[in-house]
């Protein structure tokens, strides 16, 4: 069991240096009254629910509507929501916690773990966890397959097992690395292997690592037998699944079948509160150790940067990294996910830079997240003083890492000044330049690193390179 909390000192130049954790009352109302407005603009029939962290640690939380539109029992900021897919995250820190304690690589085939896999049709043991992290293994998402949709929503109290779930996968859509496409099966396969390393459930290793030592009690893995109560209730327009006219219904039936039909790549649940404090300490504060998260973050290339897959598009939004997507419908510069399927929508995100902090919930099907957010920051950055650029040269300085993979040695190269410092996955520095444009770093013994390069404006990215045997 790992149960590691790190001591992270994080300095951030903007920042003022009197640190307070009272949210300023100002900007409380402005939010509040955003929230509202975008509720009222908006199609929402059931409820919002919102937190923000400032920089200081000052925490706003505010929601609008209904938890259930039947009983208009109002949404409180005390509500939790099924999070779907932003429960990745918590999946990929998990397996960056195993390599970065040395009980398994992010090269290691998932065979090693699961050597039957080969036996499933579809699906391949060769793969890397890095591939199956980066969503470069191909695999198709099983939660696309009709057979699958329709046999959640005909047994609805239904138990899934991983095991089960997998069968699900149709046809590959590409060769292992040839390509990032989105796909949920590559998420529940991790959690197969957080289960076989750490020999307990996927639910009390995310407990007993994340949720419990960072203080987030309304933050957990759900089976989908939540007491009543608990939960802002569920709704959607059942319209688009042919049931009923046009219009937002609550959903009373179990939810069993689909959470446990989630499982590791969507079955989390938490209020907006603990969502965003969970983003904070993710990707900017003690979740992970350092070179974790810089190995999350930096398996990101640079907002608007070619598509190292295809040439003729860049970087965007849906492009996926470590458990990790660029968040910029948000605002430029963060970085989170988000997750939807029926009856609730989530987002949450961050911004390493300016150590800000977002989370936005609904109990409905429907609804923009993103955009709810992008309202909420506008707020915020108007308060703060902070200009909204939208530039992706705000980001970090552009390097290149060849071969990679290589053997042995590789170089560093960068059109302008950057300091070099190349770590294992323990840690440790291995290399060190400053001031360089041309780094040759050679006598790399087998394994994975991360290279960290940061240009004259302190601006700096990780990126993962490979020695192969």
């Amino acid at each position: 069991m790992l149960k590691k909390v790190y001591l992270i000192l994080a300095f951030v130049s903007w920042t003022p240096t009197v640190w307070s954790q009272t949210f300023p009352p100002e900007l409380a109302e402005k939010l509040n009254a955003r929230l509202d407005s975008v509720y009222a603009a908006r199609p929402y029939k059931a409820g919002l629910s919102a937190a923000i962290y400032l920089p200081d640690g000052a925490l706003w939380t505010g929601a609008v509507g209904v938890a259930h539109i039947i009983e208009r029992t109002p949404v409180t900021p005390d509500h939790k929501f099924r999070i779907y897919s932003s429960t990745k995250p918590v999946t990929a820190a998990m397996i960056l916690s195993l390599a970065a304690d040395g009980l398994i690589s992010l090269e290691d085939s998932l065979s090693k773990f699961l050597p039957w896999i080969d036996t499933v049709p579809n699906l391949r043991g060769d793969v890397t966890l890095a591939q199956l992290l980066t969503h470069e293994t191909g695999f198709n998402d099983y939660t696309e397959n009709m057979a699958f949709q329709i046999q959640i929503i005909a047994n609805y109290d239904t138990v899934w097992t991983p095991e089960n779930i997998i069968q699900h996968c149709e046809a590959p859509w590409f060769a292992p690395g040839q390509n990032r496409r989105y796909s949920s099966t590559n998420y529940v396969l991790l959690g197969m292997v957080v289960e076989k390393v750490m020999n307990m459930s996927a639910a009390e290793a995310f407990r007993q690592n994340f949720f419990e030592p960072l203080g987030l009690n309304d933050m957990y893995l759900s089976d989908g037998s939540e007491p009543a109560g608990t939960l802002a209730g569920p709704h959607d327009n059942l319209k688009d699944f042919g049931l009923t006219p046009d219009s937002i219904s609550y959903l009373p039936f179990s939810y069993r079948g689909i959470i446990t039909g989630a499982w590791t790549t969507g079955a989390v649940v938490a209020t907006a509160r603990n969502l965003a404090l969970w983003g904070r300490q993710l990707w900017g504060g003690n979740a992970l150790s350092p070179q974790a998260r810089e190995l999350m973050l930096g398996s990101l290339p640079s907002y608007g940067s070619v598509n190292p897959f295809n040439p003729e598009k860049t970087v965007d939004d849906n492009f996926p990294g470590y458990g990790v997507f660029h968040e910029w419908a948000t605002m430029e510069g963060f970085v989170g996910h988000g997750g939807a399927s029926i009856g609730y929508r989530s987002v949450y995100a961050h911004h390493p830079e300016k150590n800000i902090s977002i989370a936005v919930c609904t109990n409905q099907g429907k609804g923009d997240m993103s955009g709810v957010a992008h309202e909420l920051m506008k707020v915020v950055y108007e308060h703060l003083g902070l200009e909204y650029t939208n530039r992706t040269e705000a980001f970090v300085p552009g390097f290149s890492v060849y071969p990679n993979p290589g053997r042995e040695t590789f170089r560093v190269q960068a059109a302008e000044p950057i300091d070099v410092v190349l770590y294992d996955l323990a840690g440790r520095v291995r290399f060190e330049r400053k001031n360089t444009f041309d780094a040759h770093i050679s006598g790399l013994a087998p394994g994975m690193y991360l290279v960290r390069a940061t240009a004259q404006n302190g601006a700096a990215v990780t990126k993962r390179v490979v020695v192969e045997r």
